[in-house]
């Protein structure tokens, strides 16, 4: 009798529809967020969506000297410095690739087939455009994700 007793309880919790409330501040920074992100990934000329992969932003970051003057003249946009943002989002291109990491410390982009290589990108890409971005963290949710690499790395160098 316990045991059915214990089915029927799982059961419940598992198809109960647990709902969460947002207040309307909550529900404008969502909308907010998520409009800044469409934004910064949309075609001007075609206003398609676009989000590229690991791979092609690694090699579009290696390939482009942002400091060099000729880039001024084209359409390139350095995700640093993007004028589509507004200034207190200046690190949402750091954090779009931090956003890709796997549980076990891994970057890919699709969850969970995370590699060396994919997370060897991620990380040379952050560095090439501010080294000083994988140090400079001090709220717990970032550290944790930097110890996660850290973790991740080290258990391939033992």
């Amino acid at each position: 009798m316990a045991f059915f007793s214990a089915q029927l309880l799982i059961i419940g919790l598992i198809n109960y529809p647990w709902i969460i409330y947002y207040d309307e501040n909550e529900v404008k920074d969502l909308k907010d967020d998520m409009l800044d992100f469409v934004n910064s990934h949309q075609n001007p000329d075609s206003d398609l969506f676009i989000e590229p992969t690991i791979e092609s932003t690694y090699r579009a970051i290696d390939s482009i000297n942002f400091s060099s003057s000729v880039i001024s003249s084209t359409d390139l946009i350095n995700p640093r410095y993007n004028d589509h943002l507004d200034k207190d989002m200046e690190d949402f291109f750091f954090y779009y690739l931090f956003e890709k990491q796997n549980d076990n410390g891994s970057f890919s982009d699709i969850f969970g087939l995370g590699n060396l290589f994919s997370t060897y990108q991620v990380v040379e890409t952050i560095d090439k455009l501010d080294s000083s971005f994988i140090y400079s963290h001090k709220e717990e949710y970032e550290v944790n994700k930097v110890n996660l690499i850290i973790q991740y790395l080290k258990k391939f160098i033992s």
